[in-house]
């Protein structure tokens, strides 16, 4: 499926408005879910509404990304947060339990392997 669904593509701008990384191939539900505890986590001790945004409120991508950490803005450290029974990626092991990494000591392959695997949630530290 080439073409995206108008539901498809707000989710995905309310995605990078929150600046989430995310698979390309991430379900629409988990991907709603991410932006969901993101929008919660950034309007909690705020008087904004914790309601998602409509498709008319969500800004329209400007174009396809990928999940990357950007240049231009380099991220000291990174959390990554797996699912509760595991994960390997990279040669590293995460769950649960959130792990701090200098993005620095990652090759490109291995940073683009941690933020495209869907089942991992990456965040600035």
């Amino acid at each position: 499926m080439t073409e995206k669904t108008p539901e498809r593509a707000a989710l995905e701008a309310r995605a990078e408005a929150l600046k989430l990384t995310f698979a390309p191939n991430i379900g629409d539900a988990k991907l709603a879910e991410r932006v969901t505890e993101a929008e919660t986590k950034a309007s909690s001790g705020s008087d904004k509404s914790a309601g998602p945004a409509t498709p008319s409120q969500a800004p329209t991508p400007a174009k396809p990304t990928q999940a990357k950490v950007p240049p231009a803005d380099p991220v000291a450290r990174l959390t990554v947060i797996g699912p509760k029974r595991g994960r390997r990626r990279a040669g590293r092991h995460f769950s649960a339990e959130p792990v701090e990494l200098d993005p620095a000591e990652l090759t490109d392959a291995e940073l683009q392997a941690i933020q495209s695997d869907p089942l991992l949630i990456v965040s600035p530290a």
